[in-house]
């Protein structure tokens, strides 16, 4: 599937804001400190970053949140075969959950939610764009994080 990743990122800026909506009106008790945006981070299959977006409202400096997306980028990078962030999670050393890699289109991920809302909005936000083509996909990375916010986001 060839894909222009930054025209597809303009048009997934949309979608994620409309999942990261959803999560702030509609899953509150997922959200006990009232988070209310992030940073998006599209990146090619080898990490290279094409475009980079605040989302919603950030609390605090948007470069910490960037960062942080950049990292996910960079352990999925490090771990080519993880289908997201979360199992190479290590909170110790600032490596969360909220990267979700497309395989044959790249990187994805996003930052300023708690973590398993940034995972449940950047896989809502990217199946609404139809780049997820495989529902097992999205089950697996779902279970592999036990994430229970996507079921919750209704966008």
């Amino acid at each position: 599937m060839a894909i222009d990743l930054k025209e597809e990122f303009g048009l997934l800026k949309g979608e994620m804001t409309n999942a990261v909506n959803a999560f702030i009106s509609g899953c509150k008790e997922f959200n006990p400190k009232g988070k209310t945006g992030g940073i998006l981070v599209c990146a090619d299959i080898d990490g290279n970053i094409i475009a980079s977006a605040q989302i919603g409202e950030i609390e605090g400096d948007p470069q910490k949140y960037y960062d942080t997306a950049y990292r996910k980028i960079q352990q999925m990078v490090d771990n080519p075969g993880h289908l997201s962030s979360y199992p190479s999670r290590d909170p110790e050393k600032g490596k969360w959950g909220g990267g979700i890699h497309l395989f044959e289109i790249g990187l994805f991920a996003f930052s300023g939610l708690p973590e398993l809302a940034d995972e449940a909005c950047l896989l809502k936000a990217l199946d609404n764009r139809g780049l997820i083509l495989d529902l097992q996909f999205m089950v697996e990375v779902l279970a592999l994080s036990e994430n229970r916010i996507f079921e919750n986001l209704n966008c």
